[in-house]
């Protein structure tokens, strides 16, 4: 996609590309408006420190070296096409080289920045990956002599552009985010005064609370049994555990591995039974870890009558690293669901396009900044209508705050206050920036895990793989 109209012709060339690294897309996409407005103008990979970085397609190196504080390898393509690896750590290449697709230009310094240019219009990188035989662009008359015959001064002036309009980017996109989760926020003294114990939701209906468990829960044993169900107003007999074997029969922690289509259908089962029960009451269905995915593929696939109110706790919307990483590592593994929570899987990518959930539903995501399982940038749900919150737990601290987040009186408020029909608790842009770079340490030292892991067991090699081994991951 061009990022703006402009003057051009139609140039073709037989130029195939593949991503340049084996990692997930965390930032992608997006032209800016204007020259110098906000936007990201490539994509971003979970990159970890001295990661091989690839060519992405034939061409012939026109800047190998540091703009500034940073290093960086630029590729121009008989297409028209400049590629720019930026933020790498050592430069394997050099100025004049020619390179082939799948050779080693530089080794990732952590997160790579990868870009393309036509000119000087900058376009989606991923709209390139796995093109076969002649791929046409349009490329402004000047565009293509430049890309093919570019000094070294003037690629130096392009990076440094192209660093400055990052770091505005990089803050501009925070701002927005925080903007958008924190409008009609609560302030917090509004929110601890909530819900009133005897009537959540300040709603003189029944009530019922449907606790979903996440991987490896079992019947009378899971996190989401720790919400403080009399805190919020439910009465003992309107609470009840959704069991993965449907019909409230007992569940295991194996029945938790089964297909999550299966589950939610399950799910879906309960909630209708539960209404033909109950006609006149509000289910809130409150979800922890793979429960929450559960829940977000029963909104897909069913009608859900009688539900009010969604929250999921820790899930791994955007898909989980580790199960990624285990995915990969042991294609075999019987572990249906493990599979399915992998960011390229097939219900991630169903999920990522499904219509978003109903509107008369009140629907919250919340995370922990502090969780090392799902990192609270995993367990943002992206989609129309839904609140995203990432807390700091009350309760101080832990390597086990995964587990610990549906019972934490942080938790708690979050919970009421989507009960109430309020938007989460306020929080300042620097308290709310700070929780965000804690949860990407955390996400950046899982991706360092998964690629030892993967390096322990043989996956990584020196060479490039063959073209189609992997492809670009969509967030």
């Amino acid at each position: 996609m061009v990022a703006e109209a402009r003057p051009a012709r139609a140039t073709s060339a037989a130029v195939r590309y593949d991503p340049p690294v084996d990692a997930p897309v965390t930032n992608p996409f997006r032209a800016p408006a204007t020259k110098y407005g906000a936007g990201n103008r490539g994509i971003d990979y979970a990159t970890t420190p001295g990661q091989p970085v690839y060519a992405a397609a034939d061409g012939v190196v026109t800047f190998a070296g540091p703009v500034g504080h940073s290093k960086h390898v630029v590729v121009s393509h008989a297409d028209g096409v400049r590629t720019t690896y930026a933020f790498v750590d050592t430069i394997t290449t050099k100025r004049g080289a020619r390179v082939r697709r799948g050779d080693q230009i530089a080794t990732a310094g952590g997160s790579l920045h990868l870009s393309a240019r036509i000119g000087d219009v900058y376009v989606d990188p991923r709209e390139l990956f796995g093109a076969r035989g002649v791929r046409t662009h349009l490329v402004d008359d000047d565009g293509a002599r430049r890309a093919r015959a570019t000094d070294p001064a003037a690629e130096r002036r392009a990076l440094r552009a192209l660093v400055a309009a990052l770091s505005r980017t990089t803050t501009a996109v925070d701002v927005e985010q925080w903007e958008h989760d924190q409008q009609d926020c609560t302030p917090i003294h509004e929110a601890a005064a909530a819900p009133s114990a005897k009537a959540p939701g300040g709603e003189s209906r029944r009530r019922i609370a449907l606790l979903v468990g996440g991987l490896g829960s079992a019947t009378g044993k899971a996190a989401i049994l720790d919400v403080d169900t009399k805190a919020l107003g439910y009465d003992d007999r309107d609470v009840v555990q959704f069991s993965y074997r449907g019909d409230a029969r007992p569940y295991g922690a194996e029945d938790t591995k089964q297909d999550i289509g299966m589950s939610a259908e399950r799910l879906a089962g309960t909630i209708r039974r539960l209404h033909d029960r109950h006609p006149d009451a509000l289910i809130d269905v409150l979800a922890h870890s793979q429960g929450g995915l559960v829940t977000r593929t029963a909104l897909a696939r069913h009608e859900l009558p009688g539900v009010a109110t969604v929250v999921t706790l820790g899930t791994p919307h955007g898909g989980n690293r580790l199960a990624t990483a285990g995915s990969g590592l042991a294609r075999d593994l019987p572990e249906t669901s493990i599979h399915q929570m992998a960011i390229d899987s097939a219900l991630a990518d169903e999920l990522a396009t499904a219509a978003p959930p109903p509107a008369h539903m009140s629907i919250t995501a919340v995370a922990a900044a502090t969780d090392a399982v799902v990192p609270a940038v995993d367990a943002r749900w992206d989609a129309a209508g839904v609140r995203n919150v990432v807390i700091d737990l009350e309760r101080g601290r832990s390597a086990l705050d995964h587990g610990r987040l549906p019972g934490d009186p942080a938790a708690t408020r979050e919970i009421a206050l989507a009960i109430d029909l309020r938007n989460p608790t306020c929080v300042t842009f620097p308290e709310w920036r700070r929780r965000q770079a804690t949860a990407k340490g955390i996400a950046r030292a899982q991706d360092a895990a998964a690629a030892a892991a993967t390096a322990a067991n043989g996956w990584l090699v020196e060479r490039r793989p063959p073209p189609g081994r992997f492809e670009a991951t969509r967030r």
